[in-house]
């Protein structure tokens, strides 16, 4: 057969066994357009779909028998279904267009399995497949649901600047994954997966909602810069050391329900309040500004209290949401990051004080909800948040104490002299000014006997002005044990 009547298709790729770049040439029949009917993009239709398939299938079992590597770069193929085979040497399907369902179920790859910049325009499933060797989908894009339900990953596995409509990797077992700035649109389940080694998802974007629940991570596992849209659920997730799993970027969307987090590393670019996008409407920056003050006060909270503050889930009790913020405070504490510490301490007692367990019936699965609003502003954690933020700020007890102090100087001092003595004493004053700082310190400070003076005013202000010193001491004793731990 002469050169004229072959495809003309050639094209470079990396070849894993050689660990080199080579080219694919191939010599199959040309028709009309001088490609073959495997290469050719307008060959294939209905009429023709089951010749394709069964030249396809011809290359597959060929590669199978002969113990070749299988090249199917560049092909456009209907629905196909290679099920329960195993390849011995390299695959690669290298830009190859699946029109169809495409079903790779049950496989064996005991090489290098490569789909580079491929597109997936119907369902895939690689469901209980095994991949023992590098497994590379860079690039490629999925455009229906894509199914890896338990299949095991023995080797690497790379999805970089791959695109996924719908993909579902539950139950699957990774060995060493990466994704890299991956776009997931609908919703993505990692659920009760097995990461053996080293995994990393970086830079990537998912449009809906993530789930990680019950997940175990027996190595190093980096989370960076992520954006969930939507809620990410790492619930329940299983490590072999808790110190090597990292999350980086904003994690205001993550819920960590029945997490221990206490000893994750959170990177310094932790943000954990709401994110707002840019608007150009005036009335949009209206908006998001007014939503700015909102939850000016709310920097540190996480998914799991907006999840019950909304009654978005039922089920969620208030106990262990209050595990994630004490985790958090032991976690930051420990990194001597004392002043994030401090505030997930302040979320830990703002969701004592606004939320309560609800009693469970037969008619509500709701387990927790709000107190009342009285009873959350005239209480004795409202009062403590009030005057010293639990403890964690001593600006707030400051902030009254010095006028306090101030009023009561001149309020004594106006009790201890007369016109009489301002006009004829020449130290114009100075002797009641004595005896009403005398008078306030000794009424102000609880180690300060009340001397002569016994007044109801004397008893009040020290009342008044005891819980402050305590809420002082308390908040000045925690800065400085942390400061010179």
């Amino acid at each position: 057969m002469n050169s004229q009547n072959t495809c003309r298709f050639k094209r470079k790729y990396h070849n894993y066994s050689k660990k080199k770049d080579d080219t694919v040439v191939c010599h199959d029949p040309a028709i009309k357009s001088g490609y073959c009917k495997l290469h050719d993009s307008d060959y294939l239709n209905e009429q023709t779909k089951l010749d394709v398939e069964q030249l396809f299938m011809a290359k597959v079992n060929d590669a199978i028998k002969t113990k070749s590597d299988l090249l199917c770069i560049g092909y456009n193929l209907p629905t196909i279904n290679v099920s329960a085979s195993r390849f011995t040497e390299n695959v690669y399907f290298n830009e190859t267009t699946f029109n169809g369902v495409t079903q790779f179920e049950r496989n064996e790859f005991l090489k290098d399995a490569i789909f580079e910049r491929c597109e997936f325009i119907d369902n895939v499933s690689f469901t209980y497949s095994k991949f023992h060797n590098t497994t590379n989908f860079n690039e490629s894009f999925f455009k229906r649901e894509v199914l890896f339900l338990s299949v095991k990953f023995l080797g690497k596995i790379e999805f970089v600047f791959s695109k996924f409509d719908k993909g579902s990797f539950s139950l699957s077992n990774f060995h060493e994954a990466e994704f890299i700035q991956c776009h997931f649109i609908q919703d993505t389940d990692f659920k009760l997966s097995k990461f053996n080694r080293n995994v990393i998802f970086q830079q990537c974007n998912f449009e809906n909602f993530a789930d990680f629940s019950e997940s175990m991570f027996g190595d190093e596992a980096i989370f960076a810069n992520n954006s969930f849209t939507k809620q990410a659920k790492f619930r329940k997730l299983k490590f072999t050391n808790e110190e090597l799993i990292s999350f980086y970027g904003d994690l205001s969307t993550i819920s960590f329900l029945e997490t221990n987090v206490s000893k994750i590393h959170f990177g310094d670019d932790v943000i954990w309040e709401k994110q707002y996008s840019e608007q150009k409407n005036i009335i949009d920056k209206l908006k998001v500004y007014l939503n700015k003050l909102k939850d000016f006060n709310r920097k540190f909270v996480v998914q799991d209290e907006q999840i019950i503050e909304v009654k978005s889930e039922y089920g969620i009790r208030l106990e262990t949401v209050l595990n994630i913020y004490r985790n958090l405070r032991e976690n930051f504490d420990k990194k001597m990051r004392y002043d994030d510490a401090g505030q997930f301490f302040i979320r830990e007692m703002e969701l004592k004080r606004k939320f309560k367990k609800k009693i469970s019936n037969s008619s509500s699965k709701l387990l927790t909800e709000q107190k009342n609003p009285f009873l959350r502003i005239f209480s004795v954690l409202g009062f403590y948040y009030l005057v010293g933020k639990y403890g964690e700020s001593y600006y707030r007890p400051l902030k009254i104490i010095i006028p306090g102090l101030l009023f009561s100087m001149l309020y004594f001092w106006s009790l201890g002299f007369s016109n009489f003595n301002l006009i004829y004493e020449s130290q114009f004053g100075d002797l009641a000014m004595n005896k009403s700082i005398i008078r306030t310190i000794s009424a102000f400070f609880p180690f300060y006997g009340f001397g002569t003076h016994l007044a109801l005013s004397d008893l009040l202000l020290r009342i008044a002005l005891l819980p402050l010193m305590g809420a002082l001491f308390i908040a000045l004793r925690r800065k400085l044990e942390r400061k010179f731990r």
